[in-house]
């Protein structure tokens, strides 16, 4: 990838919304209408702290993630869509039952 973000940023690339499917996750209209969701491609070295150390973030690249509609700064590449976000514009990860599998356990969401 010819982007590399800096700090707590990172670089995602944007799905498409389809219509509901008879998948896991249902996101009703309104909600769907207000978010986006992308894959995350690249990540930074996080937050610099006081020592020079750094705070990784909490996402990891192939993260599915969902985020507002008018965060973020929309870039083309090759003519691809990707968005540069900050973690914190991250709303949430969505979780495949294939990862779930593998990590460590969590608890069910409400």
């Amino acid at each position: 990838m010819k982007l590399k973000p800096v700090g707590k940023r990172l670089i995602v690339e944007l799905i498409e919304q389809q219509e509901p499917s008879a998948g896991p996750l249902f996101l009703p209209g309104t909600i769907r209408e207000k978010t986006r969701r992308g894959q995350v491609m690249v990540v930074g070295p996080g937050a610099a702290k006081g020592d020079g150390s750094r705070i990784a973030l909490d996402v990891q690249t192939g993260d599915t993630v969902l985020f507002s509609n008018d965060v973020g700064i929309t870039v083309r590449i090759d003519g691809q869509k990707y968005l540069i976000l900050t973690e914190s514009e991250i709303l949430a990860m969505i979780r495949t039952e294939e990862a779930d599998s593998h990590g460590a356990q969590q608890p069910p969401l409400p």
